[in-house]
């Protein structure tokens, strides 16, 4: 597409308006600056039952994770308890009176 700048500039000075689209050309070209985009209106928003359905699914979702977070910690739990505990038998030893020393092992 070709634009002729001094035309636009020219018709811009003298008071022209250009419409939406014509303003997105101009500020790509840098003639005017950008121009934010307004908000639409509520027609873009999904209906009142649609939200609530939305909102019920993702209460849904979190519960749901929360139950299999809450199964996983019992299990592991569960798994724990039912883990076998060994016992060690201890054995008396009897003392001897004589005095143990490093260098011979024995007396």
């Amino acid at each position: 597409m070709a634009l002729n700048l001094d035309r636009i500039k020219h018709w811009l000075s003298v008071g022209a308006k250009p419409s939406e689209r014509i303003h997105l050309f101009l500020a790509e070209v840098g003639l005017l600056p950008k121009k934010a985009f307004t908000v639409q209106t509520k027609k873009n928003q999904s209906k009142r039952k649609a939200q609530e359905r939305l909102q019920a699914e993702i209460a849904n979702k979190a519960a749901a994770e929360q139950a299999a977070q809450t199964q996983e910690e019992s299990a592991s739990v569960e798994e724990i308890e039912e883990t076998p505990t060994e016992t060690i038998e201890t054995t008396e030893v009897e003392e001897t009176s004589q005095p143990f020393t490093e260098e011979t092992g024995s007396e």
